[in-house]
């Protein structure tokens, strides 16, 4: 498992500087090196969002992972890959339902996000 995150970094990536967060560049690149770690735990990896639509990003990435067959979705192994592949954890799926309440939104999707680098990674993951 990766190093907790710090406040300062927490804050660095959910609310970045730079005027192009991620490239559909930078975005394959990641993705290329999910895919290939996700395969042996039975997931795959897809592009969303505005960096597929525009090619860029000026907030964060937004990414699917679903299962390769609807009998095996183990994301705590997912959870591991990513770990292993640089990325790390800064919002939970149970976080980010909670901040959804308090805003109202009543929504079941499971939502985490990630970090690569200072860089925001928004995770879905389908069942």
């Amino acid at each position: 498992m990766s190093k907790p995150i710090t406040q300062t970094e927490k804050a660095a990536v959910l609310r970045p500087k730079k005027k192009v967060v991620w490239t559909i560049a930078e975005a394959r690149a990641l993705i290329l090196r999910l895919e290939v770690a996700l395969l042996p735990v039975g997931a795959h990896v897809a592009l969303a969002g505005s960096v597929l639509h525009t090619g860029e990003s000026k907030k964060d990435l937004d990414i699917i992972v679903y299962p390769r067959s609807s009998r095996y979705f183990d994301i705590e192994r997912i959870r591991e890959v990513f770990d292993n592949v640089g990325l790390r954890c800064i919002i939970s799926a149970a976080e980010v339902r909670r901040d959804w309440r308090k805003r109202g939104i009543k929504d079941g999707k499971r939502v985490e996000i990630w970090a690569e680098r200072d860089r925001r990674v928004d995770v879905l993951f389908l069942k």
